[in-house]
């Protein structure tokens, strides 16, 4: 009697066991299924605002004036999107073969799409874009003084690659090419002649654009 008591209590003991190990579990994947979906990607985190600064002219002593870039991303089924608007002010003075006095702004607004791959990412749109210019041309050899206005209107194709440093940070490369119709319209202050040209225009800019950006 004694050994099927003990048989008894070990029996109660082991199935209270079960039932405990099957309401645990039970539990646990009902807390996995009620637990919301996050973005668990930790290497290429997603924020709703993005601000770049174009530091291309600290490598490319060519380009001398910085330009500036803010994003609004959006996430998707396709994927992670934005609406990107640039800008690019000049403003300043050349001596080459004479004095030049520039004062220039170029606006794009633009549409991307953004694919992920761990730390890396891959980006890809297109951007209208409008840019204006004044510019007053002295030579070093007349006193003759040409004023000349140029307007660019067109768009551009973009393709970059990402690398996220961090939570925050990344460093962007894009590619463009550019098309644009090109308006100029200059005058000779002294001789009070004018011309005009228009003309249209289609390149390819490998490294267009180095961006380190912030989100937030």
């Amino acid at each position: 009697m004694k050994a099927n008591s003990m048989r008894s209590a070990k029996s109660v003991a082991y199935f209270l066991l079960v039932i405990k190990m099957c309401t645990t579990a039970n539990a646990q994947i009902g807390t996995q299924v009620m637990k919301p979906e996050v973005d668990t990607s930790s290497a290429a985190p997603f924020y709703k605002w993005e601000f770049g600064i174009d530091v291309l002219p600290l490598v490319d002593k060519s380009r001398d004036a910085f330009g500036y870039i803010l994003k609004r991303n959006f996430k998707g089924k396709s994927g992670r999107k934005a609406l990107r608007l640039k800008f690019l002010p000049r403003f300043g003075n050349s001596s080459l073969d004479g004095d030049v006095t520039t004062s220039a702004i170029n606006l794009a607004v633009g549409y991307e799409w953004q694919r992920t791959h761990g730390r890396f990412a891959t980006l890809y749109g297109i951007e209208p874009s409008i840019r204006s210019s004044r510019n007053i041309i002295t030579p070093s050899n007349s006193r003759n003084k040409t004023e000349v206005f140029d307007t660019y209107i067109g768009a551009n194709a973009f393709v970059g690659g990402r690398y996220y440093l961090g939570k925050h940070f990344a460093i962007t490369i894009e590619s463009h090419a550019i098309y644009n119709y090109h308006i100029i319209d200059g005058s000779n202050l002294n001789l009070v002649s004018s011309f005009k040209v228009r003309e249209h225009n289609f390149f390819i800019n490998p490294i267009h654009a180095l961006y380190v950006n912030y989100h937030f």
